[in-house]
């Protein structure tokens, strides 16, 4: 899903400073239009959430702990609340932004990726349950796999198969992606069998 303006978050970059060799320095945000008011941002750096301090003694702006391009946020509103259970928001350095930004402020087009949560997950004849869902570091998780070709199915309500991934490696993730609202089965496949399933739910 993308968009500038939707429903009530809004992302803006103010100007970022450059050093002289013209690399990013730091990368300010501003975030708008928020209902509850804001409390802070946190941007994925690696596989960790760390969090943005804050721009000056501006109550909306914040700085990036990280400034390589493209930027994952999550943002926390006034009441020490995830936005939308922990919505991610995606963007990248504007373009038109090069070497810098002119304008006070230049919005941004972004990407949403719904946190999503397990529901039930299904253990196999040993008591193992192979795939997970995790709330806390959104994805889909596998685990403990031996040989044999491995995919993973994401269906809908409807029985539609909404996505599907080849998976190598005894333990790993998949990112589901943007999932509109709804629940969710997830089906892990060894050759054309279903060895573990789970189901989730999209906020």
């Amino acid at each position: 899903d993308e968009g500038s303006s939707q429903e009530y978050n809004n992302i803006v970059v103010i100007p970022p400073y450059f050093r002289h060799d013209r690399q990013k320095y730091y990368t300010p945000i501003l975030i708008t239009n928020l209902k509850n008011g804001i409390h802070g941002i946190e941007q994925k750096v690696g596989s960790k959430w760390v969090s943005a301090s804050r721009f000056s003694d501006m109550g909306q702006a914040f700085i990036l702990p990280d400034n390589t391009s493209p930027f994952r946020i999550r943002i926390i509103d006034a009441d020490n609340q995830y936005v939308q259970q922990g919505r991610e928001y995606v963007f990248s350095f504007p373009s038109s932004c090069n070497p810098n930004c002119i304008p006070p402020t230049t919005e941004v087009q972004y990407q949403v990726f719904n946190t999503v949560n397990s529901i039930d997950n299904e253990k196999d004849n040993t008591g193992l349950s192979h795939l997970y869902v995790s709330g806390t570091e959104p994805g889909i998780y596998y685990r403990e796999l031996n040989s044999g070709r491995h995919f993973i199915k994401i269906i809908d309500l409807l029985g539609r198969e909404i996505k599907m991934v080849n998976i190598q490696g005894e333990n790993g993730s998949i990112d589901p992606g943007y999932l509109s609202p709804g629940i969710y089965t997830v089906l892990l496949y060894k050759n054309e069998n279903v060895i573990s399933k789970t189901q989730l739910a999209s906020f």
